[in-house]
């Protein structure tokens, strides 16, 4: 995800620390590891937050020119320099950072796409494990580029590692005793489960969705009704991943989030 506008403020507070700390010894050797080790950090952070706003195409310009004095500064980390020296290199980061990074991604921030790309993730605030927050956000970046089929696939992989994970945790002894059960009814959807005996992450990643669907009602005792909806959902996420007319709104993408949210996180426990 793209830093957020009080990431950035936080991190120019970091870099304002540190010249006021050189600022103090002014032109002598730097010699204070702590400080020293500092600016190695203040370096790589950057470096890493620079390629996120660059990602988005966020003051693209300006971080090429910043990434270059953080790049400076580290090397010199590495030799013997003086303050003054360091302060010299920040100078041009500071003199720029709030108006040519902040300002921008405030103005980002702003726009519907990202508006709506936070308020997906907003759906799953305390619902998810750090995986599934995984899969969640690259589904808020595509959403926040308007690329609302990869959108829309990536949430279902939020989804299905849910259910996954759920059947690691009962074992697959009980799924298999579940496809049993399930292949004992009659009627539709359970007549349309294949007969499989599971033993392993892997294979269970390579099974049909939908008979995990299925065999779900089993398992986690949701009924028809929320197999219907898991159901459409997938054949959502299926039109999504292959060529064709389907073109997703923004709001379409929000309402699959919200259904996701209610009938996978909510029913299938973490």
């Amino acid at each position: 995800m793209i830093p957020s506008s009080d990431q950035l403020e936080t991190f120019q507070e970091r870099l304002i620390t540190v010249d006021k700390s050189l600022a103090k010894s002014k032109s002598a050797e730097l010699t204070n590891q702590a400080m020293i080790t500092e600016l190695k950090n203040v370096s790589k952070e950057w470096l890493r937050l620079s390629e996120a706003l660059r990602s988005a195409d966020v003051a693209t310009a300006a971080t090429m020119i910043i990434d270059t004095a953080f790049k400076d500064i580290f090397q010199s980390t590495n030799t013997r320099a003086r303050c003054s020296a360091y302060r010299s290199k920040l100078k041009p980061v500071l003199d720029v950072f709030t108006n040519d990074i902040i300002v921008p991604v405030i103005r980002f921030e702003g726009t519907p796409a990202q508006v709506t790309a936070r308020q997906l993730l907003s759906e799953f605030v305390s619902k998810v494990t750090a995986d599934e927050q995984g899969y969640l956000e690259e589904a808020a970046r595509c959403l926040g580029v308007k690329s609302n089929r990869a959108a829309l696939i990536m949430l279902w992989a939020a989804a299905r590692a849910r259910f996954h994970r759920a059947v690691e945790k009962i074992g697959f002894t009980a799924y298999n005793a579940a496809i049993d059960a399930t292949l004992a009814k009659k009627g539709n959807p359970y007549n349309k489960v294949a007969k499989q005996a599971i033993s392993s992450l892997p294979e269970l990643q390579r099974s049909k969705e939908f008979d995990l669907l299925v065999v779900g009602m089993g398992l986690w005792n949701y009924d028809l009704q929320v197999f219907g909806e898991l159901e459409g959902l997938l054949t959502i996420r299926n039109n999504a991943a292959h060529p064709g007319m389907l073109k997703p709104s923004a709001l379409d993408v929000q309402q699959f989030a919200s259904k996701i949210s209610t009938y996978v996180f909510t029913h299938i426990p973490m």
